[in-house]
């Protein structure tokens, strides 16, 4: 207790960041309807392009792109190819998917959008898939603020879980979406700052610039070293490119969330758009340092610490100024406080609206009021938030582990098919049942072959797709599509 609360009055700027977001967070909540669950649930459509650019990029970027450097440092531009294709996904969704989001207006979750496709199963197939998804990354979000506030300010892990964590579910089960969305506004321009910080203080260390960095790496490594450093270059970029040719990191169920807040085509292209420039902008700030620390190894003992390659970094630079550690910190513990409020958000409205109403309905109960269903997304919120910040005390997390793995593959036997729906192919439930069948087959003979999980994911979808067209061709004598 004692050397936190040292820290605190050691860097004010950090309770006065815990102070700005629970102002914040206040205020977006004056300017909600009492007892409304569509306001709570998505602002009533009635935000700011601007504020839904914020939280689109607030819950894209997780803590775990602060690793991006590590990865461009230890196996060169091959992996961080992601970050240029996750830039494609972006585009794709922007242009194709999100703008045919607004015929589906009275959704407020992916599995609505699910239901009315292919029925109340996959509703509560998709919920239960959602819930996992969001804990997974609220318990990711966890191990990255304590990882942020152990290494660059020595605070106790116990006390960033239950104070930065307790401050996020907090205003998350007052504020609602309004609150989640305004802060994220709040917290990703402290994240651009600090970023922009500290890519400018590298540059000035290191000498030269931008225009010198190029040829320095071809000086001492040569370009085709850099691009393709390993002879596993194929399995990395495999790797790499998962995440975004699997669409499950651009279509997350709050990021969906995200694109049914929107009013209209105009305003979630507009989403769109910024944000890939925004996103493609940090990204690329990201793999900058990755070939800063590269080429000027010896300047930040990279060599020795090549793991966590921006916090030493930081920590390099910056130790004799603890204000300014103090300051990147708040900056990059809003990647993390960013994301796990719109996944903690998410969490209660799935809890009601994919499971506990389905469930109800099942067993012959009338339907919750839209009053009980507030108060019963607050409460699901309030419990399982603070289950996932004790869990945090065991310093567990799933993150890039086989289960995480495999609930990705999981996750996208409700992802393309949404897709398919989305872009107005006629849907049914037996074409999603034979996209199940084949995907779940032919991964697991992949798998009995001990084929490589990202092998099998380019075999198994396409494959799981055909099934699907096949089915539907057989039941509508060709491939219809809906007129909207």
């Amino acid at each position: 207790m004692t050397s936190f609360l040292t820290t605190l009055a050691a860097h004010p700027i950090i309770p006065l960041f815990l102070l700005a977001n629970l102002a914040i967070g206040f205020w977006a909540h004056s300017k909600s309807k009492a007892n409304s669950f569509e306001d709570y649930a998505l602002a009533s459509r009635s935000l700011p392009t601007g504020v839904l650019v914020m939280t689109l990029l607030g819950t894209a970027l997780d803590s775990g792109y602060l690793a991006y450097p590590d990865h461009t440092y230890l196996s060169g531009l091959a992996h961080s190819t992601a970050l240029v294709t996750m830039v494609c996904a972006f585009l794709f969704v922007g242009t194709f998917i999100a703008p045919n989001l607004v015929y589906f207006n009275d959704c407020s979750t992916l599995g609505d959008v699910m239901s009315m496709m292919y029925g109340e199963f996959s509703r509560i197939f998709s919920g239960v898939i959602s819930l996992v998804f969001c804990l997974l990354m609220v318990s990711a979000q966890i191990h990255g603020m304590v990882a942020l506030g152990d290494n660059l300010l020595d605070i106790p892990p116990a006390f960033s879980i239950f104070v930065f964590g307790g401050l996020v579910v907090f205003y998350g089960v007052w504020g609602g979406m309004r609150a989640v969305s305004y802060t994220d506004v709040f917290q990703m321009i402290a994240g651009l700052i600090a970023l922009s910080w500290v890519v400018q203080a590298l540059l000035e260390k290191t000498g030269g610039g931008m225009m010198l960095l190029l040829p320095k790496l071809e000086q001492k490594y040569s370009l085709k070293a850099v691009f393709l450093n390993y002879s596993t270059v194929a399995y990395r970029l495999k790797r790499a490119h998962f995440w975004s040719f699997s669409l499950a990191w651009v279509l997350t169920p709050p990021i969906m969330q995200r694109m049914l807040i929107s009013k209209d085509k105009r305003q979630v292209r507009q989403m769109w758009y910024a944000g890939t420039l925004l996103y493609g902008a940090i990204s690329s700030m990201l793999i900058l340092i990755g070939l800063i620390a590269l080429v000027n190894k010896y300047h930040f003992d990279t060599e020795t610490h090549p793991k966590d390659l921006l916090l030493n970094i930081i920590k390099n630079l910056f130790v004799k100024k603890p204000w300014v550690m103090g300051a990147l910190f708040v900056g990059f513990l809003s990647f993390s406080v960013s994301t796990m409020d719109s996944y903690l958000h998410l969490v209660g409205l799935t809890f009601v609206q994919d499971l506990m109403n389905p469930i109800r309905n099942l067993l012959g109960k009338n339907p919750m009021s839209l009053r009980e269903k507030t108060i019963l997304a607050r409460q699901g919120i309030c419990v399982i938030g603070g289950s996932a910040l004790i869990v945090g005390l065991t310093n567990n997390t799933l993150e890039n582990t086989p289960f995480h793995k495999s609930l990705v593959l999981i996750y996208t036997m409700v992802i393309f098919p949404l897709v398919i729906g989305i872009l107005g192919i006629k849907t049914d439930r037996a074409s999603w049942i034979s996209f199940c069948i084949a995907y779940l087959v032919s991964l697991g003979v992949l798998q009995w072959l001990t084929w490589d999980v990202y092998d099998n994911f380019l075999i198994s979808l396409p494959l799981a797709i055909l099934a699907y067209f096949l089915t539907h061709i057989y039941l509508n004598g060709g491939i219809v599509t809906l007129k909207r």
